[in-house]
């Protein structure tokens, strides 16, 4: 058996893009009244992976239990995961925040009335 499920993978990006798309409606302007609310989406996203990462060290643990060694070799693979990424995009909102800003002021352009206190 795999560590990973990957049916829940598949819900958690489902998850993931349910909220992508509520913030595009929302941010938009075109109203989220026909969708259910992203926070469950995020819920359920938050509780799949807990899930998912005592599952996984269980199963690397393999019955041995926890232990001081075991603790830190799963947070310095977590923090090796999560801060490429995390670097990445933060660079990229640096060398790129002038485009970035006038997309988001194109954005509440095109509904002046959600976005009046914003617009320039």
């Amino acid at each position: 058996m795999s560590d990973q499920l990957r049916f829940l993978d598949g819900v958690r990006g489902w998850c993931a893009f349910y909220v992508l798309i509520f913030h595009c409606f929302l941010w938009g302007g075109w109203g989220t009244g026909f969708m259910p609310r992203a926070k469950v989406a995020v819920d359920i996203f938050i509780v799949m992976s807990g899930f998912l990462m005592v599952h996984v060290s269980t199963k690397r643990l393999g019955g041995k239990g926890y232990d001081f060694q075991s603790t830190i070799e799963f947070y310095v693979r977590r923090f090796f995961r999560i801060s490429p990424v995390y670097y990445l995009a933060l660079g990229l909102i640096f060398l790129f925040h002038d485009q970035i800003e006038r997309w988001i002021y194109e954005l509440q352009s095109r509904n002046i009335n959600t976005w009046s206190h914003g617009a320039h």
